[in-house]
């Protein structure tokens, strides 16, 4: 049974309409109070070549001071960028400064849990799959740029998706006799360098650079009041490009009052990186119509910039030559190098085009309208 849609230009305006934030508001006990957040835009989608300069606009009252709102933009949850969080007063009476550490996903190494043993000699923890979903997992943060171990030895060290620790060695049998100095290899393999990074732009063709979470910096002024409420305007010093993590960012919001009281609010949105289609045909074949092309997704490598979108679902739309209607035919998901290809057993006439409907770290796309051949 086919699904008709309406795909209208006022659904393209909401989403670039700038989100306001509706949440209760935080009042401190001496009355200053942080009444809303306004992103814009509100669904940010970052280019290979676009950065995303996101304007905050914070409504709040009982303020002091040029510095008495203050926002803080980072990746994931609040506080999750290692930022340093202070409750209480904020003249320092009553309030103590916590750093807050993070782990985040990316491999590294780390202290064992409290009230666990290391792990014997010769034994290796357990490696866990790489996922490939958008659950928090994104593949390209997960890279591995040493060259792979000799077979029949164990390396050294291994590199786990989430929480990652040191395997040790199995150790090596000595050999009971030995003349002369011990053999050198006889060729050095350089070790590799990794094609994934996350963080500032290559200046110059500069080797990748580490993943980096630190927020990002805003400066911000009230600009104008409405029925005793002030309206605090942030500017980003520098924009969001492809380089920043891709998913959930928040927004944290610290308003200090007349007497050194803070209301602390939050805010959320998805930082996205462009899909497009490629190579999309349309022929007409002696049982039906048959759609081919490719999904392709913004990557943070350094050799490419758009890469294969495979496992991801697309909808097939169909419109009369008479029509005005997109009606949903049929449905194809990707395989390798996000290709994909659907043929519909329907003697059919007018235009045919193909979207995909987006995900928490990579942006809806629709293709063009290509004609039946």
């Amino acid at each position: 049974m086919s699904e008709r849609i309406l795909l209208a230009t006022a659904v393209a305006g909401a989403l670039a309409a700038p989100v306001l934030v509706h949440s209760p508001p935080v009042v401190a006990a001496e009355g200053v109070e942080i009444g809303s957040i306004t992103m814009r835009p509100a669904n940010p989608v970052v280019g290979a070549e676009k950065a995303v300069h996101m304007v905050i606009d914070v409504t709040v009252r009982g303020v002091k001071g040029r510095d008495g709102v203050t926002i803080t933009v980072e990746p994931g949850g609040p506080g999750r960028a290692g930022t340093t969080r202070q409750t209480g007063r904020a003249d320092g009476s009553g309030g103590e400064k916590k750093p807050e550490e993070t782990l985040g996903r990316d491999p590294g190494r780390v202290p064992p849990p409290a009230g666990r043993d290391p792990l014997p000699p010769g034994r290796v923890p357990p490696q866990e799959p790489v996922r490939h979903g958008d659950d928090g997992t994104d593949p390209y943060m997960i890279v591995d740029a040493r060259p792979a171990a000799p077979s029949g030895r164990t390396s050294a060290s291994r590199t786990h998706t989430g929480t990652a620790r040191e395997d040790v060695a199995r150790p090596q049998p000595r050999p009971r006799y030995q003349s002369g100095p011990p053999a050198r290899p006889r060729y050095q393999v350089p070790p590799a360098r990794p094609l994934y990074r996350i963080g500032t732009a290559p200046r110059g063709g500069s080797a990748a650079e580490p993943a980096h979470r630190k927020p990002v910096t805003y400066t911000g002024r009230p600009v104008e009041t409405r029925n005793g409420w002030e309206v605090w305007r942030f500017l980003p010093t520098e924009g969001l490009d492809r380089w920043h993590p891709a998913g959930r960012w928040t927004v944290t919001a610290v308003a200090t009052g007349r007497e050194g009281d803070t209301a602390v609010s939050h805010a959320a949105f998805h930082l996205r990186r462009e899909t497009r289609f490629e190579g999309l045909t349309v022929r007409r074949t002696d049982d039906g119509v048959r759609v081919s092309g490719a999904l392709k997704r913004l990557t943070a490598r350094l050799d490419t910039d758009f890469a294969g979108y495979p496992d991801r679902r697309v909808q097939i739309l169909h419109r009369d030559p008479d029509g005005v209607q997109w009606t949903r035919m049929a449905d194809a998901v990707t395989g390798k190098g996000g290709r994909f290809t659907r043929t519909l057993y329907q003697r059919l006439d007018g235009d045919i085009r193909v979207r995909f409907g987006g995900t928490g770290r990579y942006a809806a796309e629709t293709s063009a309208v290509q004609p039946i051949a």
